[in-house]
């Protein structure tokens, strides 16, 4: 039987870091079993930056300022974030979006998101894509990162 109802403060942090990007996150959602949205709750300590700038095309996103203050990137703009704040990403590139720490205490905020069997994701500030595809399970499928400027011609290499 899946689960309906646990207590936040019962999972484990889970912690990433590369360069200047990191996080510590509670997995909600995959506790929960959930299958149509994923609820992180995350936490950045002083200084750090949740991801690369991005923004989805099929995933949309809402995320809400629990605890400590930081700084939102979002389509092109900066803004100060604060308890309360929510903050709407719909798909497409003019929600571009990042979060960060400029504060001296963690910055805490729960991401919710849409889960979607295709995404793509753009990140402007290097160039890139993320192209995913859900496999039958749900999880295992297909994932790459290119160059935007990477095309090549519909029957290259087919004979």
């Amino acid at each position: 039987m899946k689960p309906f109802q646990i207590n936040v403060a019962e999972l484990p942090w889970e912690s990433y870091a590369h360069g200047r990007f990191g996080s510590d996150d509670k997995a909600v959602a995959g506790a929960l079993r959930a299958e149509r949205l994923d609820y992180v709750l995350t936490r950045l300590g002083p200084g750090q930056i949740s991801s690369p700038y991005h923004a989805h095309h099929a995933g949309e996103e809402l995320f809400v300022i629990i605890e400590g203050s930081g700084r939102l990137r979002y389509d092109g703009e900066e803004k100060p974030l604060r308890v309360g704040d929510f903050i709407s990403c719909p798909p497409g590139s003019a929600s571009a979006h990042q979060i960060w720490n400029d504060g001296d205490v963690p910055l805490l905020y729960w991401a919710i998101s849409t889960v979607e069997p295709l995404e793509i994701c753009e990140y402007p500030d290097s160039g890139k894509l993320l192209v995913k595809a859900a496999g039958r399970d749900g999880r295992d499928g297909l994932q790459g990162i290119f160059r935007q400027g990477d095309t090549v011609d519909y029957f290259l290499d087919e004979g």
